[in-house]
């Protein structure tokens, strides 16, 4: 279920990241010329920039980011007209939630390494208007905070709805939860190592895959420890354990399919 769930939710996420991006191109006076999705490799949108003042580049970097969790905020209120634990519910509050994850290890990323989505926010504020590269990453670490304050809340939240049950060991609940969220990296990893952008791969597979999984992996083991401690020993049915059905199963995973197989056909490089 969560691996579905993932696997629905991370890419509708990444849809609206990149979305921002594009936002922040056409609001710096950019263009837009091309939109590619791709559900197993790396995602991007083409852009026309040139002579542009820095700021308009700094916007288009971190477009993605800022548009990407301003505009999931509405799927907090939409996930409140589901039942919790629906199949509506559960993709309507993990998208909301994961815009607020991936968005904010993004930023957390950068300034532990200097790479991904942000680095160009610390080039042209430095090479156009002298602001020191520590000075951003220190405004990015406090933003940081308070957005992955709001996941790990958001994910308890989550968690919680589903487990765990009676009887479940932490190790196992921890696990559980882990082959949820670990297996997609996994098959993002090794779709893009034989069939996608190798190069760009092997390039980044140190200053920014490698780092961004692990960090954002460790939050995820972390809420699931944080849940499992805070049932309680006695550790009563969680609220939704009703919802979970193989019929609703089925359709998460159909649903995937779906997400998935669109972005390949439609939204894929040209």
């Amino acid at each position: 279920m969560l691996f579905s769930a993932f696997a629905v939710c991370a890419n509708l996420a990444t849809a609206i990241h990149e979305f921002g991006h594009a936002l922040g191109c056409w609001l710096g006076g950019g263009q837009v010329t091309g939109f590619v999705l791709r559900p197993f490799d790396f995602s991007y949108v083409s852009t026309h920039m040139e002579n542009l003042p820095p700021w308009s580049h700094m916007l288009k970097s971190g477009g993605g980011i800022l548009f990407g969790i301003l505009f999931a905020v509405p799927l907090f209120p939409l996930s409140r007209q589901f039942a919790r634990g629906s199949v509506g519910w559960l993709i309507a509050w993990m998208t909301f939630t994961l815009a607020f994850g991936l968005n904010g290890v993004l930023l957390l990323q950068s300034v532990v390494t200097g790479h991904g989505d942000p680095e160009a926010v610390l080039v042209y504020g430095h090479l156009g208007y002298g602001i020191p590269p520590v000075v951003i990453k220190v405004i990015f670490a406090l933003v940081a905070i308070p957005v992955l304050a709001v996941f790990g809340r958001c994910m308890f939240h989550l968690l919680r709805t589903y487990g765990p049950v009676p009887g479940d060991s932490q190790a196992r609940w921890v696990i559980t939860v882990a082959a949820g969220f670990f297996p997609y990296f996994i098959l993002m990893t090794a779709h893009t190592a034989v069939f996608g952008d190798r190069e760009l791969l092997f390039r980044q597979l140190l200053s920014f895959y490698v780092p961004f999984m692990l960090l954002f992996l460790s939050l995820i083991v972390a809420a699931a420890m944080w849940v499992y401690r805070s049932a309680g020993p006695t550790r009563e049915l969680p609220p939704s354990t009703i919802q979970l059905s193989v019929a609703n199963a089925v359709i998460l995973f159909l649903i995937a399919c779906a997400v998935i197989g669109i972005e390949l056909v439609s939204l894929g490089p040209r």
